[in-house]
């Protein structure tokens, strides 16, 4: 709750290697504690073993958040160790939360390709990273939201250029889309990557034709 930034509600859910007898504050749960460490004045569990404890739909957000940015999957790894194996709610959850994306938008999109490809989040390609990598395909996408782009210096101007031409030098095809576009347009986007992927000529109508910015 307090990763999510809201406020934390009583019963809280105590996991304990004894039992305890449950009041209106809390709710005990009677397992060993894996992995314990403080955050922000309280001690937790393994966020893999919290997951256990959270209806689905939350436990989804909660992971997406707290399994987000590079080394996503690496901490992931880290993470499982604790665990000989998982129980079906928690592979459950692993399996429809998006790990590794920083952005609710990559999420999206993401989630709209999966049917059709595999998809790698934050991944690498040379020295650059990308916010989706299809790589049975050789696509590499980034997700531009106006607010991070309107103010971007120079350096960082160059630098996405660069970048630009580093991934098409490694025979990828790269393609941009705005976080608008996804959230308001996203089964063409969805149209246009599978167009790519497949080779096909049947190409995207321009946006004046169908955007909500041009409507």
């Amino acid at each position: 709750m307090v990763l999510l930034e809201r406020k934390p509600g009583f019963p809280l859910q105590l996991i304990r290697e004894k039992s305890l007898e449950d009041t209106r504050f809390y709710v005990g749960r009677r397992a060993r504690p894996k992995g314990v460490f403080p955050y922000d004045g309280i001690n937790v569990c393994n966020p893999l073993q919290a997951v256990e404890a959270i209806e689905e739909t939350h436990a989804v957000k909660f992971l997406e958040t707290f399994l987000s940015g590079r080394d996503a999957e690496k901490r992931l790894k880290l993470l499982s160790m604790d665990f000989r194996r998982f129980p079906q709610h928690t592979r459950r959850v692993l399996e429809k939360a998006v790990i590794g994306a920083d952005s609710v938008p990559e999420r999206a999109l993401t989630r709209a390709l999966e049917p059709f490809f595999k998809v790698l989040n934050n991944a690498k390609i040379g020295p650059y990273r990308w916010d989706l990598l299809l790589e049975e395909h050789k696509i590499a996408i980034e997700v531009d939201g106006y607010a991070y782009h309107r103010g971007e210096n120079r350096r960082q101007f160059e630098l996405d250029r660069q970048k630009l031409n580093d991934v098409v030098h490694r025979g990828y095809t790269p393609l941009h889309f705005t976080a608008t576009t996804i959230e308001h347009h996203l089964d063409k986007v969805v149209e246009q990557v599978r167009g790519v992927a497949q080779g096909t000529k049947r190409y995207l109508d321009p946006p004046w034709m169908w955007h909500r910015f041009f409507v």
